[in-house]
């Protein structure tokens, strides 16, 4: 698999799953500042059963997990050896960003689409990849 693309909901609930608590707790906070407790719990289970329609998680140790192949695209965002930003701002003003993350899991590019609710996150077979990225940016 060499994609994969969720909203910011899902890649809340993911980085909770994974452990990274401070990263999905700030991402909450930047997003949905509002949202109590309760309702953080009715939102995971959104994320949660949107997650197991795409067959992504999985009900492992009394928990829903992410599944073990989608993992490295969390962690890769979490804890990247090195990250390169590539930006843009096309011909209406709005801004273009791609990041580039480098990490033991390989190298993974990052986009936010749709206002920054939906994120896509694509490992890269090859170095020529890049250039593509690149190229098409």
């Amino acid at each position: 698999m060499n994609q994969f693309t969720i909203s910011l909901e899902e890649l809340i609930f993911c980085f909770y799953s994974e452990g990274f608590f401070e990263q999905g707790m700030s991402l909450k906070q930047a997003y949905f500042p509002e949202i109590e407790d309760e309702q953080l719990g009715f939102l995971f289970e959104a994320a949660c059963r949107s997650l197991l329609a795409k067959d992504a998680a999985e009900y492992r140790n009394h928990q829903y997990r992410l599944k073990d192949e989608y993992c490295p695209f969390i962690h890769v965002l979490n804890d990247a050896d090195y990250t390169v930003k590539l930006s843009k701002f096309d011909e209406q003003g709005s801004e273009r960003n791609v990041s580039c993350h480098v990490s033991k899991f390989g190298t993974y590019s990052h986009e936010l689409l749709f206002d920054e609710q939906v994120h896509s996150i694509k490992k890269w077979n090859q170095v020529t990849d890049y250039l593509q990225k690149q190229l098409s940016f």
